[in-house]
């Protein structure tokens, strides 16, 4: 029984020991002159750590314009994704 209950809890540590993460999220809308211009932007960051002291980084952002003029709509979408790694300087 003692077995047991120290494999569990070694487990649980190795669980919350693996890694920690941290997300930020920003959304914000604008629209202009009556109406016929509108701008959407969304930006989201992700920041992992792993046991190892090895940090990911995410980030994405995402523009949206929307214009109508004599009735039709234009709609430009810009999207930029980025990802990097940095690991810890090994003694």
């Amino acid at each position: 029984m003692k077995k047991i209950a120290l494999l569990s809890f070694l487990t649980a540590a190795a669980m919350f020991a693996q890694e920690a993460t941290t997300t930020e999220s920003t959304t914000s809308s604008s629209t202009k002159k009556n109406g016929k211009k509108s701008t959407t932007s969304s930006d989201s960051t992700t920041t992992s750590t792993d046991a190892n002291g090895n940090a990911t980084t995410e980030s994405s952002s995402m523009t949206t314009k929307t214009k109508k003029h004599h009735g039709k709509i234009k709609q430009t979408t810009k999207s930029v994704d980025s990802h990097s790694s940095t690991n810890p300087p090994q003694n």
